[in-house]
């Protein structure tokens, strides 16, 4: 129909078709398995898309009520899945002489709440910073307001689910993303990999994003986020340049030789 097909697709399209063509070859209804001659597709790692902080503050400048607001800066600064938040309730922010933090213990899965976490690693704290705190009090306000009584954060009005459903929480932020005229497909999983690369950016470690994240292998980790270390390290080379230019005031090649030890202290 004219239409590129994606490599997943391509992948999936190709490992179906070459085993029913070695069920042909052993019934001897070909003789050899032409998928077999073309070969594998390779998979292809796509770069992952993610708000920057930039475009993050713009998305922000066009919410105009507490509780979306509350739900993306939940996901940004948290890096949260989406079943995770709609799991939440009253009783999973907890406050304690460390800081606030989520207690994950529901998860939303189709279009139901159940007692499960995705992860042992999952149930381990997640503190919130305090701006997401004072936003989370303002939330708890304006649920009294509202006379909301429900235990679950983002609860349900109608239908016989007691949250909202993950498909309103994308519509929510697309429609925040065109009114910031921000030209990404993020969804609210995409928040998860903004918050990944906000801490790259901040110069987090892999092991700081393994936990943070609550992902249970490292290597997950390094797969999903490893790339993004590449921006990391040309911040790190531009940063060095700026910092000999600093020193060399004629903005000359210094050599150590010509370089006092005082004049870098």
């Amino acid at each position: 129909q004219g239409k590129k097909l994606s490599n997943q697709t391509l992948i999936k399209t190709h490992k179906q078709l070459s085993a029913f063509l070695n069920y042909c070859v052993r019934k001897r209804l070909i003789t050899y398995n032409p998928a077999g001659v073309v070969g594998n597709f390779k998979k292809v790692k796509k770069e992952k898309e993610y708000l920057t902080y930039q475009e993050f503050e713009k998305l922000l400048s066009v919410i105009d009520n507490i509780r979306d607001l509350f739900t993306i800066q939940l996901l940004f600064f948290t890096g949260l899945r989406i079943s995770e938040l709609l799991g939440l309730s009253t009783d999973s922010i907890i406050t304690t002489e460390q800081g606030t933090s989520l207690n994950i213990t529901e998860t939303y899965y189709q279009g139901k709440i159940r007692q499960k976490a995705k992860t042992d690693e999952a149930l381990d704290d997640l503190f919130l910073d305090d701006i997401t705190v004072e936003t989370y009090k303002a939330f708890l306000e304006y649920r009294k307001e509202h006379n909301i009584t429900s235990k679950y954060l983002f609860a349900n009005n109608r239908g016989k689910c007691e949250v909202i459903g993950d498909r309103a929480i994308r519509d929510m932020l697309k429609k925040y993303l065109k009114l910031a005229g921000i030209d990404k497909n993020i969804t609210p999983h995409k928040l998860r990999h903004s918050h990944a690369a906000l801490l790259i950016y901040m110069g987090k470690t892999l092991e700081d994003i393994k936990a943070r994240l609550r992902h249970k292998d490292i290597r997950t980790t390094s797969n999903e986020y490893g790339h993004m270390y590449k921006e990391r390290k040309i911040s790190l080379a531009n940063d060095l340049t700026n910092f000999r230019s600093q020193i060399n005031e004629n903005n000359k090649i210094v050599t150590p030789s010509e370089t006092p030890i005082e004049k870098l202290a």
